[in-house]
């Protein structure tokens, strides 16, 4: 009996997932039509597809459910961010009012509306950064519609936002489910223009940064991973506000490729006067 009748057979394929090995179970047909690796998984000659099974033992659970939602409905849903208790004289004694976002102090004001100078000339150059890489047309339409990130504030850590997006990708990637990799560089790219850069918020995306360059590989086919493209672009749009840290400057020493590909960012974003200037 070939495999296309066993899969008629059993429609259901197991995943043994995360450290622990649990059996999460999902349609063969779905997993096998998200991308032509795991078509070879659920449908090749791999002793995988014989037994119906796969042992995935390196994904994160909540990545891998995050990654069925999108496989069923062409989405996923992001984790909010963790909320906390701030006291005034934590924050220059700016407080909330009626749980509407901080007001920065007014030197990040100002830096944020020099940052907004950059993302004009951000917006078409990502785009077609993306557009140049040779994957198949995707429509996200309605997942982008219906998802917008919501103003943040100094009482908000969205480091699980930003891990989410990394464990998602490196998922997508490690698979070639390409429509589920553009979707999280979409949803990313769409979250940075809005994201207003606190201080409380540096740590963060100095993190963010060091786990996409510890995570991925330098290159994408003949280009740059199209995930450390994304990062780079936006640390220079925010570098000014980054460079006197000293988590930064750590990050620059530990990843020669993110200074390199900062460099070339800064070159293309902000090419007169950039901070490296």
């Amino acid at each position: 009996m070939n495999v296309d009748l066993e899969i008629i057979e059993s429609p259901m394929f197991t995943l043994l997932v995360g450290p622990d090995k649990r059996q999460m179970r999902i349609h063969s047909v779905i997993l096998a039509n998200s991308s032509h690796v795991l078509s070879a998984l659920v449908r090749g000659n791999m002793r995988e597809a014989r037994e119906r099974r796969s042992d995935w033992s390196h994904v994160n659970e909540e990545a891998f459910i995050r990654f069925s939602q999108f496989l069923y409905g062409r989405d996923y849903k992001v984790p909010p961010p963790v909320v906390f208790d701030i006291t005034p004289e934590e924050h220059d004694g700016v407080e909330l009012d009626n749980g509407e976002p901080r007001t920065p102090p007014e030197d990040w004001t100002r830096q944020q509306e020099s940052r907004e100078q950059c993302w004009p000339r951000f917006a078409p150059l990502y785009i077609q950064s993306l557009q140049d890489y040779d994957w198949g047309k995707a429509d996200f339409s309605n997942a982008l519609a219906t998802w917008a990130p919501t103003p943040n504030h100094s009482s908000e850590d969205w480091a699980p936002f930003f891990e989410c997006q990394v464990q998602l990708y490196l998922l997508a990637d490690m698979y070639l489910v390409e429509p589920l990799i553009q979707l999280v560089l979409l949803r990313t790219y769409i979250f940075l223009r809005s994201f207003e850069l606190l201080e409380s918020d540096i740590d963060t995306i100095i993190e963010f940064i060091h786990r996409v360059y510890e995570s991925t590989a330098p290159r994408y086919g003949d280009r740059v991973d199209p995930l450390r493209d994304l990062v780079s672009r936006y640390a220079a749009t925010v570098a000014r506000e980054l460079e006197n840290h000293e988590a930064f400057r750590q990050l620059l020493e530990d990843h020669d490729s993110f200074a390199a590909d900062l460099r070339t960012a800064c070159q293309l974003e902000a090419p007169e006067g950039n901070w490296l200037s």
